[in-house]
């Protein structure tokens, strides 16, 4: 039995930053395209390292493909749900409720899965396999990612590997997978980054992924150099920013949606009346999201990290992250019978804002 790379693309669905997931329709089945690299080979584990990790996690594979297949079709019995003209409100938030489960059981089996693993690593692949995670924790990785990677990750260039190189690299800070008012790629601040990098080619490269702000980072990788910024902790977007500030941010994440949904001015208006306060609780709500994302970064990056307070991190977590769900829930269901079909099918494709 080996451990499937699969693992790579599940890190990804199910640790994606973000909430309002149940927004996604993109279906989860091209994954299984996706090269069937083992996990052996990507961390370079010794055949004792490996009939170890067998060992302490021998129905892994199994288990994790069933809760990503759960997931995958709970979230389109919801698309589904929000689409049809018949829905009820009351289906649709117990179908919410369905897919906040499944997310949070896929979750904690992939973090349960990486503590297990990690004991059993040298220091150099620890370090990766809890760079990847921090990396699609922090939506510095995407499914194009992993494409990327259709040969050997011992092969020049290419590959997620580790090792020094040039580069700085430009990033973009986490965003999340819920309505603009959650979510915008605004620039506050200053962060200084370090990158651990994919492949052996000594060339300078980007990460554009989705977030708050852009963040000059180090590429210290071998190959695309994607910089790694780090936000101090009292510099996070939308706490500590002034009312003036925040109204004027608030206003340009409501003119994007806006524009992306195609309201005409007085359908806006009224849609606007209907909860006023959701733009600002959304905003807040995100902000203290990614700042409780970055923290579970960090735990994850000490090995020394024991794992009880990553569990306990991740309740935390997950308690704030289903409220914001619940909270785009409401909000999509209250502004629903304003939107035109075309309108609803435009925000259920949205699956990144």
């Amino acid at each position: 039995m080996r451990i499937k790379g699969k693992i790579l693309t599940v890190l990804l669905i199910s640790c994606s930053a973000g909430a309002g997931s149940f927004y996604v329709t993109r279906s989860l089945e091209e994954e299984s395209n996706l090269q069937d690299q083992s996990m052996q080979q990507w961390l370079d584990l010794s055949e004792q390292q490996n009939q170890a990790v067998q060992k302490t996690t021998p129905n892994f594979n199994a288990t994790v493909t069933g809760l990503s297949m759960n997931y995958q079709n709970e979230r389109q019995k919801l698309v589904r749900l929000m689409s049809a003209p018949d829905s009820t409100d009351q289906q649709i938030s117990d179908q919410v409720e369905n897919v906040i489960q499944a997310n949070g059981s896929l979750f904690r089996c992939v973090v349960g899965y990486v503590l297990s693993v990690r004991r059993y690593l040298t220091p150099r692949q620890h370090r990766r396999l809890m760079q990847l995670c921090n990396d699609v924790i922090s939506g510095r990785v995407n499914r194009q990612f992993f494409r990327r990677q259709n040969i050997s990750p011992r092969a020049p260039g290419r590959g997620p590997g580790l090792g020094p190189g040039p580069g700085p690299g430009m990033e973009r800070r986490p965003g999340f997978d819920s309505p603009p008012a959650a979510a915008e790629n605004i620039s506050a601040g200053q962060g200084t980054g370090r990158g651990q990098r994919a492949g052996r080619g000594q060339r300078r490269g980007q990460d554009q992924g989705m977030g708050l702000g852009q963040r000059r980072g180090q590429g210290q990788g071998r190959g695309a150099g994607l910089g790694r910024g780090q936000i101090p902790e009292n510099n996070i977007p939308g706490i500590n920013l002034p009312a003036e500030q925040r109204n004027r941010i608030r206003s340009r994440i409501r003119g994007n949606f806006a524009r992306r949904i195609g309201f005409e001015t007085q359908q806006l208006e009224k849609i606007n009346q209907l909860d006023p306060e959701f733009d600002q609780q959304s905003f807040l709500m995100s902000r203290q999201l990614q700042k409780y994302y970055q923290q579970l970064a960090m735990l994850l990056e000490n090995p020394d990290t024991p794992d009880e307070d990553v569990w306990q991190h991740l309740e935390k977590l997950f308690q704030l992250r289903n409220q914001l769900d619940r909270l785009i829930a409401r909000y999509v269901l209250l502004i629903r019978p304003h939107l035109t079909p075309q309108q609803l099918n435009t925000l259920l494709s949205l699956s990144n804002w």
